[in-house]
């Protein structure tokens, strides 16, 4: 059912972006990308996807998560019942010209592409998915703890993190490099 479905699809995306984060940390990679002129509109546009998305020399290419998610996305309609016919043909033909475009723009090199690919469909291998549902619903709890756990530690390494409870300033420019604007958190009225 619905239920079933989403627990599959959490813990395929789940277990895919760890793999991701630790490829990325025990393999970092990079692209060279070729200068653009910036002459017409398409090479504008183009020139500001670069310069958002990691400049000259992007890194944590393998695996793209780029075609990892848009082919995750597909695999989620496929087969469905419920998901019309022609609604399957279009996630399915949306998710390839994305894998193409990660080519011809040079956001990925084909390795990128195919080992997401390969993620994606082993993880999403009925077998697979049985192991990957229960340690999802047996940790789910656990898992979100942890993440407002590390959450709340890293706001409170900010320099001028005060008393969460007392509603003072949190300085967040300190932790992305923004001018400083603070951010009022529980505010007592």
């Amino acid at each position: 059912g619905g239920r079933d479905m989403f627990y599959r699809f959490v813990a395929t995306d789940l277990t895919i972006h760890f793999i991701c984060f630790i490829c990325f940390i025990l393999i970092p990679t990079t692209n060279i990308r070729p200068e653009i002129p910036g002459n017409t509109l398409s090479e504008k546009i183009l020139a500001l996807v670069y310069s958002l998305d990691g400049g000259n020399s992007p890194s944590n290419l393998f695996p793209s998560i780029h075609c990892y998610v848009s082919w995750m996305c597909w695999k989620g309609v496929e087969g469905s019942e419920k998901v019309p016919k022609w609604y399957q043909r279009f996630s399915l033909v949306f998710a390839i010209l994305i894998i193409i475009s990660t080519q011809v723009l040079k956001q990925h090199y084909i390795v990128d592409a195919a080992a997401a690919l390969l993620l994606v469909e082993f993880f999403s291998h009925p077998g697979v998915q049985v192991a990957q549902i229960r340690l999802v619903r047996e940790n789910l709890r656990i898992l979100r703890d942890l993440f407002f756990d590390l959450l709340l530690n890293a706001l409170s390494q900010v320099a001028e993190y005060p008393d969460r409870r007392a509603g003072r300033e949190i300085h967040l420019a300190n932790v992305v490099g923004l001018p400083e604007h603070p951010v009022l958190i529980g505010t007592e009225s």
